[in-house]
């Protein structure tokens, strides 16, 4: 479900917008979906989403007016693992403003995401945890740019905690244990739901 509570347009609303923002974002950073990351498809793992992520995480932190900030907010909600959209498409499904808690909830588009990275996990299983520690190491070495995550320690903690989890997934694929992907991608997707839910 995407955000409807936070509004970056209008003047009057533009402080409190802002506040709301990195507030939510400080919370967001140390949530139950944010650790999906290393269950997200390869697609998009290597096609730098955790990347942007963080980097919208940064912007909502230091962008200079509270309703940038808000719009920055957004689009970091928008990426975060398995939001309730359709794959390759980052606009929202199925989320009604009056809709009910179940109603409201895109279950088959986050199915069709889980579909993607069980196939993914079937077809590259031998190289995957070498795909997944390549992109530890890209996270890694962008906390090493000056002007880049490290410059707000919130964002530059959350990027490290994020490689660690995609090594720690990939130690656990090599080992061949179990990592029970579609019950924690849905149960850490249905709690935030049903969290925003009631925020509405």
């Amino acid at each position: 479900m995407l955000e409807r509570s936070i509004n970056p347009g209008g003047d009057s609303d533009e402080t409190s917008a802002g506040h709301e923002a990195g507030s939510a974002l400080e919370k967001d950073l140390e949530s139950a979906v944010i650790k999906l990351d290393a269950l997200l498809p390869l697609a998009q793992l290597e096609g730098g989403q955790l990347g942007a992520l963080f980097d919208a995480a940064l912007a909502t932190l230091t962008e200079p007016t509270a309703g940038e900030s808000a719009t920055a907010y957004l689009t970091f909600r928008n990426l975060l693992p398995y939001a309730t959209v359709d794959t390759g498409d980052r606009g929202g499904h199925g989320e009604r403003a009056d809709g009910t808690l179940r109603g409201n909830y895109d279950a088959d588009a986050l199915g069709d995401a889980i579909h993607v990275l069980e196939q993914d996990i079937e077809r590259e299983w031998k190289t995957y945890p070498k795909r997944l520690e390549a992109v530890a190491t890209s996270l890694a070495a962008g906390l090493k740019e000056d002007d880049g995550w490290s410059t707000d320690g919130r964002v530059r903690d959350a990027v490290a905690a994020s490689a660690r989890r995609l090594r720690a997934m990939a130690r656990t694929m090599r080992a061949g244990g179990e990592h029970n992907a579609a019950q924690r991608i849905n149960a850490a997707r249905w709690d935030e739901h049903e969290r925003l839910f009631r925020q509405t």
